[in-house]
């Protein structure tokens, strides 16, 4: 478990720390398997946040990743994220970082 960091978005309510699974470049890049964010949740019944903002979070709470990130893509319960700025992130879901794959 590491704690990287704190990003305070949205409506100002904050989240439980998210852990962010890491895979190739993304977990070299921090020698680690995961990363704990925290990002506001959005107001409403729901909870939640856009993944648009946990992408500003995982950024600013590991700058490692900086030049990596607008390459990668986020997964939310294991699909694939296409719309950030409209995909909500749900209380407890499981959230990966996907680095490009190359291969053949």
């Amino acid at each position: 478990f590491r704690w990287m960091g704190l990003a305070s978005l949205g409506c100002g309510k904050m989240a439980s720390p998210l852990r962010v699974l890491l895979f190739g470049p993304a977990r070299e890049a921090l020698d680690a398997s995961h990363v704990e964010v925290s990002v506001a949740a959005i107001c409403g019944p729901d909870g939640g946040f856009e993944v648009a903002n946990l992408r500003k979070a995982v950024e600013e709470a590991c700058p490692a990743l900086r030049e990596l990130l607008p390459s990668c893509r986020f997964s939310v319960d294991q699909e694939l994220v296409i719309e950030e700025a409209s995909t909500l992130v749900p209380p407890g879901a499981e959230v990966a970082l996907i680095p490009p794959i190359s291969g053949g």
